[in-house]
This record gives C-alpha cells, sequence and structure tokens, in this order.
C-alpha cells in the first residue's frame, strides 16, 4: 500500500512514513536481515544456537530469505536484495559444480 506523497523541505517529492506501529511490506524483509545480523554475532561472540534453531537455519529457503533480508537491509530494495540472494546460491550450486568448501577464506 502506497501512502500518498508529500513535498519535501528541498522541493523534492518524498513518500509519506507509514505511522508507528503500522505494518509495511518491508517489514518482514529487515527482521530477516537483522536477525541474521544477530545469529552471526551471537556465532562470533561465542554464544551457542538451539539445536531446533540451527536445523531452521540450516534449510536452504529459510538462508535465502535471510540472504534477502540482509541483503534489503543494505540496499533498502527488495530486487536488489533479492538478485543479491539468487546471486550467491548460484555461484554456490552451479557455478562451482557441487564443490563446497567449510569456510569461504581458508589462508586467514
Amino acid at each position: 500500500m502506497e501512502l500518498p506523497r508529500r513535498a519535501s523541505v528541498e522541493g523534492r517529492w518524498a513518500p509519506r512514513r507509514a505511522p508507528r506501529g503500522a505494518s509495511s511490506p518491508q517489514q518482514p524483509p529487515q527482521v530477516l536481515g537483522g536477525y541474521g545480523i544477530v545469529q552471526v554475532l551471537a556465532q562470533d561472540l561465542g554464544l551457542k544456537t538451539g539445536v531446533n534453531q540451527r536445523n531452521l537455519v540450516q534449510h536452504p529457503v529459510v538462508q535465502f530469505f535471510l540472504l534477502w533480508g540482509g541483503a534489503y537491509s543494505v540496499t533498502s530494495f527488495r530486487s536488489e536484495g533479492m538478485v543479491s540472494a539468487l546471486l550467491y546460491f548460484v555461484l554456490k550450486y552451479n557455478v562451482s559444480g557441487g564443490r563446497l568448501a567449510d569456510v569461504c577464506f581458508e589462508q586467514v
């Protein structure tokens, strides 16, 4: 749902923000992206992950949505975030020919 646009101070048109507490289409990807960032930070801090939590996050569909949400949080564009997540999976499964590495940078 697009809200009416209003003129900004500089004379450019700017979209109106949804009222606080109102749900918007941007909210689910941002929440998923935020969770992905929290998950990585928790791992870096040495916090343990629950078994069911690990199993859920390792599912490829959930991984796609987490990566999409993370990319959307950075780019602010759902389509660019989706293309970024799809590019990751194309490189992982198609370009790499199914050969997977344990870590991205093995020499570090």
